[in-house]
C-alpha cells in the first residue's frame, strides 16, 4: 500500500522519467525503424499507455467528486483541441496519418487539463517543478559524461538512430535523447529554471547546476536554443528586477561559452558563424535551407487556406508522404505556425495564435499584482517556445510537449485561483 501510494504522489516525475529513458530503450530493443509487428507497436506505444493509465486514474477522481474549477479558457482549449482534431482529421481523409499526428501534437494537452482542473489534494506544483527540472540536470550531466567519457558508446547509438551524424564545428551533443534539438531546448528551459531559482533564493548548488546545463546547451550546438535561453534570461531579470544576480548569471554563462568556444575552435569562429546563419535566415536569404522549406509551405498553405489535415503537415508528413506528392506539405518541418496552418488552416492557426494573445494578457496582469513566483518562469518559457515555433516544430518536440502543456496548465490554475481570490 504504501509503494502505491508512493508510486501515485510521483507519477508525474516517474512519467518523466521513463519517457525520458524511452528513445534509449527504444533504439536498444528495435532500433529507429517503424513498430511493424504488434509487439514493437505495443513497445513504442508505452508512453502513451503511460500517460492513459495516468488519464484514466484522474478521471475516476473527477466523477468520484473531487472539486475542480472550469474557466472559459479551459473551454476555449477544449474547443480549440476537439476542433482540430475532428476536422483535422475529417480533412485528411487518411486516419493512419491523422493518428499519428494526434499523438503527436494533441495527446499532452492532456496534461493541461490535468493540471488546470488540478484534482490533486496534496501536491505542490512547485515542488513537482523543482524535481522534474533536477531530473533534467541530470539529463544534462548524462550527456557530458557520454560525449566526454563514453564516446563509443554515444557513437553507437546515433548511428543507430541515423546514418548522419548531426555536426557543427563538433559532434553535437544528443545525451539520451539521441537528438541535439530536442536536448538542446530542454537544457534551455532548464537553464531558465535555475536562473528562475536563483532569483528566489541564491545558492552554490544552482550555480553549479548553471554551469552543467550551460555546457551542454552549447555541445549540443543549437542555434534556436540557444538564443531562446538568451532571449529569456533577459525576460527573466526584467520581470524579477534583479539585475546584480542577472549579472553573476552571464558572467557564468560567458565563462561556460569561452571554454567551449576554445574546445571548438575560437570565440570569434563560433559566434561568427552563430550570427551569420541566423541573420541568413532572417533576411529570408535565398539557398538557405529552412528558408526554401518555409516558401514551399507558404505556397501550400495558399493553395489550401483551410488545411489538408491532420498528418499531411509538418514530421508526420516527412514521415509517411514523398517530396512530390500532392495535398500534402512535407517542407513545413521547420515552423510550427506553418505546420498548424498546413494543416487545419487558418482557422486552426488564428484559434491558438487567440489563445496565445489571452494567456499574455493574462499573465502580465497577474505579473502586476502578485510577486515574482513560478507564473513568471512559466511566463518566460510560453514565450521563448513560442518564439521558437516560428524556425522549430518545438510542440511537436518528443516529451517537450507533455512538459509545455503541463507547464500552461499550471499557470492558468494559478490565474483562475488568483481571480478568485481577488
Amino acid at each position: 500500500m504504501k509503494v502505491q501510494n508512493w508510486l501515485l504522489k510521483q507519477q508525474f516525475l516517474l512519467f518523466f522519467i521513463f519517457c525520458a529513458f524511452f528513445p534509449t530503450l527504444r533504439l536498444f530493443l528495435i532500433g529507429s525503424e517503424a513498430a511493424n509487428t504488434l509487439p514493437k507497436l505495443a513497445l513504442s506505444m508505452l508512453p502513451e499507455i503511460v500517460l492513459m493509465l495516468i488519464s484514466i486514474y484522474f478521471l475516476l477522481k473527477y466523477f468520484k467528486g473531487e472539486k475542480c474549477i472550469f474557466s472559459k479558457i479551459d473551454y476555449f482549449i477544449l474547443a480549440y483541441v476537439l476542433y482540430n482534431v475532428v476536422i483535422g482529421t475529417i480533412l485528411a481523409s487518411n486516419l493512419t496519418v491523422s493518428v499519428y499526428a494526434i499523438r503527436m501534437t494533441y495527446l499532452p494537452m492532456i496534461f493541461y487539463f490535468i493540471f488546470s482542473l488540478n484534482l490533486f489534494t496534496d501536491l505542490s506544483f512547485e515542488i513537482l517543478v523543482d524535481k522534474i527540472f533536477r531530473f533534467f540536470v541530470l539529463v544534462g550531466f548524462l550527456g557530458l559524461v557520454l560525449y566526454f567519457v563514453f564516446p563509443n558508446v554515444m557513437f553507437y547509438f546515433l548511428h543507430l538512430v541515423s546514418d548522419e551524424i548531426g555536426k557543427y564545428f563538433i559532434i553535437r551533443m544528443t545525451s539520451i535523447f539521441w537528438t541535439p534539438v530536442l536536448f538542446g531546448f530542454f537544457m534551455s528551459c532548464t537553464a531558465i529554471y535555475f536562473s528562475y531559482k536563483l532569483y528566489i533564493k541564491e545558492s552554490k548548488i544552482l550555480y553549479i547546476y548553471l554551469i552543467i546545463v550551460f555546457l551542454a546547451l552549447f555541445f549540443s550546438v543549437s542555434r534556436g536554443a540557444i538564443i531562446a535561453t538568451i532571449l529569456g534570461l533577459i525576460t527573466l531579470s526584467i520581470l524579477s528586477k534583479q539585475y546584480k544576480i542577472f549579472l553573476k548569471i552571464l558572467l557564468v554563462k560567458i565563462f561556460v561559452f569561452l571554454i567551449f568556444a576554445f574546445y571548438v575552435s575560437n570565440p570569434f569562429a563560433f559566434s561568427s558563424w552563430m550570427l551569420t546563419s541566423s541573420k541568413e535566415t532572417i533576411d529570408l536569404r535565398e539557398g538557405v535551407t529552412r528558408v526554401e522549406l518555409w516558401k514551399q509551405a507558404f505556397n501550400t498553405a495558399k493553395e489550401h487556406p483551410l488545411g489538408l489535415g491532420l498528418g499531411k503537415a509538418g514530421h508526420v508528413a516527412e514521415r509517411f508522404f514523398k517530396k512530390d506528392e500532392k495535398n500534402v506539405s512535407v517542407t513545413s518541418t521547420d515552423g510550427w505556425f506553418l505546420k498548424l496552418l498546413n494543416e487545419t488552416g487558418l482557422i486552426g492557426l488564428l484559434s491558438y495564435l487567440t489563445l496565445s494573445a489571452f494567456l499574455f494578457l493574462m499573465t502580465i496582469k497577474y505579473i502586476r499584482k502578485n510577486n515574482f513566483d513560478i507564473v513568471s518562469f512559466i511566463f518566460v518559457i510560453f514565450i521563448i517556445s513560442n518564439i521558437t515555433n516560428l524556425v522549430s516544430n518545438v510542440l511537436d518536440f518528443y516529451l517537450f510537449a507533455y512538459l509545455y502543456w503541463m507547464l500552461i496548465g499550471i499557470l492558468v490554475y494559478k490565474l483562475k485561483t488568483q481571480t478568485n481570490n481577488g
